[in-house]
């Protein structure tokens, strides 16, 4: 390009970047480097292929095609071919005639006919993140050196609208998780104020209806007290069942991983309680989640049927990185020789999900010391 086509071709580049730029939803974003990428070169057909580390393609955006066509095709592109080729040699290619290249294998039927062919990598922070596909221009020729290099200049441009909207989405995760974070600090709060002194309260104007009652002679007078007594008695249980509703309040796994713990504990003699920390929610996969249940049946069930103690306390942390499940007792201990097969299980399930577990005392020195399983694998795992 030079000139006065040289200036006409750069305006048209910024024309596109600027609307690519439009907005930081990393979808709507893709679909406009493709959609402004067909613009500049003036192409029928385009796409944005993302690609996965094994140099496949994870995702494939197009723009050219009718559903209609799309369906009659089938699935969409793996990354065989020449797109994949691209993905490898990590270069700018044009080409003429598509069969011709060695790396061509073909379309699917039902594909419509293309022939020539422009594309180029999208590298965001140094890191391959897929390429710009274009094929078939408008009025039929061939993609011309002036092309290939304004569409080489914009998918660098397009780099830059992919970082910003992958930070976006990114703050936009972690926005979310803090105000996950806030309501259920929140929550825990009122119910630590309910427990320490709304009850405290409560169960101190009882003791003196207690000492009242039997101080009283009148036979109708103690009725009435006793009702008075029964009726604190009842709000007690209403707001301990409160309490309990604030810290469990979440969505269908937290209630599934109480569920588990006292399935196991049903009809068995030890207090349980079981708490959360941190966006358990937003941080646990269904898979991951199913694992958690199964790890807090082993332990629990463990603890009920080994531990010989009175309470038994499951915690589940969400972490930035990790999750962890942490199952205490107060028991006698495990033998330092003991080896069950469930606890065998549960260091299996970590170290498949790259995570790591372990039983140790809660009290050492103690004639009782209790016992302490961690359990604790990537949030990613």
């Amino acid at each position: 390009m030079t000139g006065q086509s040289d200036r006409a071709g750069l305006q048209d580049i910024l024309s596109a970047v600027l609307a690519v730029a439009q907005g930081l939803d990393l979808p709507s974003t893709l679909r406009r480097i493709v959609t402004s990428a067909m613009a500049l070169v003036d192409a029928r057909y385009g796409a944005v292929g993302v690609s996965n580390d094994d140099g496949s393609l994870q995702e494939f955006i197009y723009v050219g095609v009718d559903a209609e066509t799309a369906a009659r095709i089938g699935d969409p592109p793996c990354g065989r071919g020449v797109l994949g080729y691209l993905l490898r040699v990590n270069e700018p290619l044009r080409l003429d005639e598509l069969s011709a290249h060695p790396a061509s294998v073909g379309f699917p039927p039902n594909h419509p006919p293309m022939h020539t062919f422009l594309g180029a990598p999208i590298i965001v922070n140094d890191d391959l993140f897929g390429c710009i596909y274009l094929s078939e221009k408008a009025d039929g020729r061939a993609f011309t050196a002036d092309d290939a290099q304004a569409i080489e200049v914009f998918a660098a441009a397009s780099a830059v609208a992919i970082d910003n909207a992958q930070m976006h989405t990114a703050a936009l995760a972690q926005q979310e998780r803090v105000g996950e974070l806030q309501v259920i600090e929140e929550r825990e709060r009122i119910g630590r104020d309910l427990h320490d002194h709304v009850i405290q309260r409560i169960f101190a104007a009882g003791l003196g209806l207690q000492v009242a009652r039997s101080a009283a002679a009148d036979e109708p007078v103690r009725e009435r007290l006793d009702a008075a007594i029964g009726e604190l008695d009842r709000t007690i249980a209403d707001i301990r069942s409160t309490i309990f509703e604030l810290s469990d309040h979440g969505t269908e796994l937290r209630a599934r991983l109480v569920r588990a713990t006292r399935s196991v504990a049903h009809g068995g003699e030890l207090a349980m309680d079981i708490g959360f920390s941190g966006p358990v929610e937003s941080a646990v996969s269904d898979d991951l989640g199913r694992d958690l249940e199964a790890v807090i049946s082993e332990s629990v069930s463990n603890a009920v049927r080994h531990s010989g103690g009175s309470r038994v306390a499951v915690t589940v942390v969400a972490g930035g990185e990790s999750v962890a499940v942490e199952v205490a007792d107060d028991g006698v201990g495990t033998p330092v020789d003991g080896r069950r097969s469930g606890l065998r299980n549960l260091a299996t399930r970590a170290e498949l999900r790259g995570g790591w577990f372990e039983v140790r005392p809660a009290d050492p020195g103690a004639e009782r010391p209790g016992t302490v399983l961690r359990w604790e694998v990537p949030r990613s795992g």
